[in-house]
């Protein structure tokens, strides 16, 4: 069984975008997960963590093109492990 490649870069754009956004929303409303925002701010540069929806949406949008290139890497390592000879 190959993945479609395709299918898995959107699927974990999506995943890690939701994932980040969401924390970054809960940080906005309760201060939730400092920590984590603060080791994703030291990985996307312009984005700081900060309590702001703007950064929360730049970190959105930053995961979105992380995770799909994530997914896509890992669709891609399955395909090439998992293929017949």
């Amino acid at each position: 069984m190959k993945l479609q490649l395709r299918a898995a870069a959107i699927a974990g754009g999506i995943f890690w975008a939701v994932m980040v956004g969401g924390v970054g929303l809960l940080n906005w409303s309760f201060g939730y997960g400092e920590a984590f925002l603060a080791v994703v701010a030291s990985i996307y540069p312009g984005f700081d963590g900060t309590r702001d929806l703007l950064d929360v949406l730049a970190g959105a949008g930053y995961a979105m093109a992380d995770g799909a290139v994530a997914g896509l890497l890992l669709a891609w390592l399955y395909n090439l492990a998992a293929r017949e000879k």
